[in-house]
């Protein structure tokens, strides 16, 4: 059974408005929109522990972070894979947030045996149709680029990030995937 809640229990919002949650005994996926504003990132960080906690037979979470979460620094390795350290930019809060989303699904993880939780770490997401502010900004800006020394961009089309939290839902992966 599949409901849309926000960050506040028992209110609900349009389902194009709001992360998506799969009410199931076995398993609930949950994407998190996080606000760059303090107040309502620790209410949506709040809300997002207490859709946890508020159903207690479920035993897998998908959360779909964001590569964000390692950071855009010099010193990072190549390859960035999933063993790589979270260091967010201190200066971007959505980062950070998605940082702090991730502890708190592994501590709700590890607080009982028999839990799983798939971590999605996708690149910035676009559509074809551009509806992505962030993937449409980032696009814009990557026209006007002209320096060699620039590093390359990687974007994920919005099929391809389904097409990953179906497969993490149907195989219940446990564990980090850069996407």
């Amino acid at each position: 059974r599949m409901s849309r809640v926000t960050s506040r229990p028992g209110r609900t919002t349009p389902p194009t408005k709001a992360p998506l949650m799969v009410k199931d005994p076995i398993l609930t996926v949950v994407s998190v929109t996080i606000s760059c504003s303090h107040r309502k990132y620790h209410g949506a960080l709040a809300g997002f522990g207490a859709a946890l906690h508020d159903h207690p037979h479920v035993t897998h979470v998908v959360l779909v972070s964001s590569a964000m979460v390692y950071g855009a620094w010099a010193n990072n390795p190549v390859p960035l894979t999933e063993d790589a350290l979270l260091r967010p930019d201190v200066e971007f809060p959505f980062a950070r947030q998605l940082g702090a989303a991730e502890q708190l699904v592994d501590e709700w993880r590890m607080a009982v045996p028999g839990r799983s939780v798939t971590v999605l770490r996708p690149a910035v997401a676009m559509a074809s149709d551009g509806t992505s502010r962030l993937a449409s900004a980032l696009a814009a800006a990557m026209g006007q680029r002209a320096g060699e020394a620039d590093p390359p961009a990687q974007f994920l089309h919005l099929d391809d990030l389904a097409s990953a939290v179906m497969l993490a839902v149907e195989q219940r992966l446990d564990g980090v995937y850069n996407v």
